[in-house]
């Protein structure tokens, strides 16, 4: 997992949170009072829009903006469940095809090595030289072979 492998998920799910915000506020647009705005029906600005689609995303929910229609509580229903695919799948797939590579610590450094650079995946030279099943892994520059 590089840092901008995690910075660009990181950007994605907020840009998520940005394209719902849209969405909120058209259906305000077209469906004047569907959000309970503070204890009263109103329309969502873009700004308040934004808030709202991030309190969903995230799942916290602070409870100051409510869905009052039934277009608009049924994108708060997608818009929550593609926050938790998207947290669920996505950044567990990226830390999965990511894994973190492992270095071996030196005096210096600039010489770090990873551990992968050192082993020498070799096929058996015959059959009956390694154990049935695995593959003799030697380490480069510690062995004679």
């Amino acid at each position: 997992m590089t840092p901008d492998k995690l910075f660009g998920a990181a950007a994605a799910y907020l840009l998520i949170g940005n394209l719902w915000a849209y969405v909120y506020a058209s259906i305000g647009y077209f469906y004047p009072q569907s959000y309970m705005i503070v204890g009263q029906p109103g329309r969502l600005v873009y700004a308040d829009a934004l808030y709202f689609s991030l309190t969903v995303l995230t799942s916290t929910g602070f409870g100051d903006i409510a869905p009052l229609t039934r277009p608009a509580r049924g994108m708060c229903m997608v818009q929550q469940i593609t926050g938790s695919l998207f947290v669920a799948i996505l950044i567990a797939r990226l830390a999965g095809v990511y894994p973190p590579e492992r270095v071996i610590p030196t005096a210096d450094p600039r010489k770090q090595t990873s551990a992968n650079d050192l082993i020498d995946w070799r096929e058996p030279q015959c059959a009956s030289s390694a154990p049935q099943g695995r593959w003799p892994a030697h380490l480069r520059g510690l062995s004679d072979g």
